[in-house]
């Protein structure tokens, strides 16, 4: 459909960027023309939230003299970009903020020559080292130029993430010289409203989520202490939401880029520490926090990357160790934003990674399906109505999308391994190898996986084989191999060298003997916690049959007697057996098994003692891998586990 709305629109989208060039840039917009058009934007952004994406365009595109509302169709535009991962779509939406980037740096140095020396230099026009000056208080204008500040400040954010998705070094290298100068204008804004730095305000302790001490620099807005103070120039509901776009939208720049930043590997933090990131996570969701409960059209770009952020966190943290944003708290946002998007298929999508973290695998299933699901099938299944090309258009949806139903598949195999639907899972597995561009032979590993454990071994045997040449072909083309293909490539590796090695035994008879992959996947992707009652008999009962000294299986064992049965001390014992063998013959599950022994200690000691132990067994599991490089488990999975492990002591 949409290809249908890119023609309907190309009209539209050269006549707006027309605009940009032919525009009076003379003109210089008042506060109070600002204030309307901000509702306007807020009102578009709750439509393409919504999954209304066509009102969401008309709202945006009905004041084509409005560069806040050209920023709206930016943000449809960047929308569509990101979840399409289609050349067209991406270079479209370059070419519109590239020259919305231009025009408001225009608004810019012409409000500066206009008004002399400016009290507040843009990063537009001066060096990225000159800071703000503080004053005490801001005036209007000086919010008013900070509004056009944000908006430069996200065109910058968007065309460098949107120069990460093309395949050449060198727009890699400018996005990220783009994202530090849209870091270091978020920062300048941020420090004009509050009277101090980020690592100042890192420094200042937090007590809790939404509670911090005295802070001694001058503050000139009090929104980061959650409104117990009142704003000098608010004196009304609408001049609050005005103000709190300028504070809220700094707030929410700065906690998108430490969420991101605080989830890098250690290496990266650190070049990103040399050049001026301190990514800090507690700070960057007290902040994204702070501006949720706000009235700013930033609240609900927070919840959703707060979400994202929870959601994702799972699969390297047990939830009874999450500290930084625990369930119920993230579950009283989705409900929020269910409820003031009843129809967005985000929001449904991310309901469903909610039931799935609550073992509620058959509601879980239901609700990515129905993400994916498309509008007109909905609509027939539950009026009948009978729909014609303009209500059919009018209902454009995101999860016409490629990128949106990859997530709902992917999710949905996911939900059908946990509870043992393998071929439900290797059915998801496969249609997404058919219809991604990433990671597509560790999709079809998978899949293969799911056909091992439902006892599919002929079948199994040759995939692997076609799996081999797969790789061959593409190392040929000289495509990028994904961390993950190159774990699925030496699993399958394995199996064949198994196989060749015993000239009596096929391929399909050596996947016999080899112990369930799909068993290893899950807990590699934290997902043991998820499994059903029957499955984890299954594992119980082949444990008891096999009477094997499987690392793997003890590893697992061990997880399950923690988290399913409580039984700490049976979880110990299966820990140590693995710690008893010899390193080469653990392999991989060795580190694997120091770190499950700290998570368990989490639990066990007091808060005084357990920083100690845990810092003890990570400094194990470093020198591990530092003894062993050709493990690149470190980087893929256990460092940042281990980071959060660390950091959820602290909390």
């Amino acid at each position: 459909m949409f290809r249908h709305i890119s023609k309907f629109t190309a009209s539209t989208f050269k006549y707006t960027t027309s605009l940009f060039l032919q525009c009076n840039h003379d003109y210089s917009p008042t506060s109070s023309s600002v204030e309307l058009w901000l509702q306007d934007i807020h009102i578009g952004l709750d439509a393409l939230l919504d999954d209304r994406i066509i009102e969401a365009e008309d709202i945006f595109l009905q004041n084509k003299s409005s560069p806040i509302h050209a920023f709206g169709y930016a943000l449809v535009l960047y929308t569509k970009a990101m979840l399409s991962n289609e050349p067209s779509k991406v270079e479209e939406a370059v070419e519109y903020i590239s020259n919305l980037e231009t025009h408001i740096k225009r608004i810019l140095l012409h409000r500066k020559k206009r008004k002399g020396h400016a009290k507040i230099p843009t990063s537009c026009s001066v060096p990225l080292d000159i800071q703000f000056e503080n004053h005490t208080l801001c005036d209007q204008d000086e919010y008013l130029h900070m509004q056009f500040e944000l908006i430069y400040a996200n065109c910058i954010l968007m065309l460098a993430t949107l120069q990460f998705l093309r395949d050449s070094w060198i727009d890699h290298v400018k996005a990220a010289y783009d994202l530090r100068k849209a870091y270091k204008m978020y920062e300048r804004i941020f420090k004009a409203l509050t009277g101090m730095s980020i690592l100042e305000y890192q420094t200042t302790a937090i007590t809790t989520p939404f509670t911090r001490h005295t802070m001694t620099p001058t503050r000139r807005t009090v929104s980061c202490d959650d409104g117990r103070f009142a704003h000098q120039s608010s004196t009304t509901a609408t001049a609050s939401t005005y103000h709190q776009t300028v504070e809220h939208g700094a707030y929410f720049g700065i906690g998108l880029f430490h969420i991101i930043f605080s989830l890098l590997p250690s290496k990266v933090g650190k070049l990103l520490n040399n050049i001026g990131f301190h990514p800090c996570r507690s700070t960057a969701i007290h902040l994204l926090r702070v501006t949720h409960s706000g009235a700013s059209m930033y609240s609900s770009l927070s919840a959703l990357v707060l979400l994202t952020f929870y959601t994702n966190i799972t699969m390297y943290i047990q939830p009874n160790i999450n500290r930084f944003f625990v369930f119920k708290d993230a579950n009283a946002v989705l409900q929020k934003m269910q409820s003031k998007y009843p129809n967005g298929r985000l929001w449904q999508l991310i309901q469903g990674k909610f039931k799935r973290i609550e073992c509620n695998l058959a509601d879980a299933v239901a609700l990515f399906t129905k993400a994916k699901e498309p509008q007109h099938v909905q609509q027939e299944n539950n009026s009948k109505q009978q729909l014609d090309a303009h209500n059919y258009f009018r209902n454009a949806s995101i999860n016409e999308f490629t990128q949106f139903r990859s997530f709902a598949i992917y999710e949905t195999g996911w939900a059908h391994i946990y509870a043992g639907n393998y071929t439900q899972a290797s059915e998801a597995f496969f249609c997404l190898e058919s219809i991604c561009n990433w990671s597509r032979l560790f999709y079809h590993y998978i899949a293969t996986c799911c056909m091992i454990a439902e006892g599919m071994y002929e079948k199994a045997a040759l995939e692997s084989i076609q799996m081999i040449n797969m790789f061959e072909q593409k190392r040929k083309l000289g495509h990028r191999i994904s961390s993950n293909e190159h774990y699925a490539e030496s699993k399958v590796a394995s199996w064949i060298a198994m196989s060749t090695s015993l000239p009596s035994q096929s391929l399909e008879e050596t996947l016999h003997t080899v112990a369930n992959p799909i068993w290893e996947l899950v807990y590699l992707w934290h997902g043991t916690c998820y499994w059903t009652h029957e499955v984890i008999s299954d594992i119980k009962s082949h444990a008891t049959r096999s009477n094997s000294s499987d690392p793997m299986l003890y590893l697992i064992l061990g997880v399950l007697y923690r988290d399913m049965d409580r039984n700490l001390e049976l979880a110990m014992e299966q820990f140590n057996l693995i710690l008893m063998m010899k390193k080469e013959a653990a392999g991989w599950i060795y580190p694997y098994a120091m770190y499950e022994i700290a998570a368990t200690q989490c639990t066990t000691f007091n808060s005084g003692t357990i920083l100690v132990i845990v810092t003890d067994w990570v400094q194990c599991i470093e020198a591990y891998y530092q003894q062993h490089p050709q493990d690149k488990e470190w980087e893929c999975r256990m460092q940042l586990r281990c980071q959060l492990l660390l950091e959820s002591c602290c909390v």
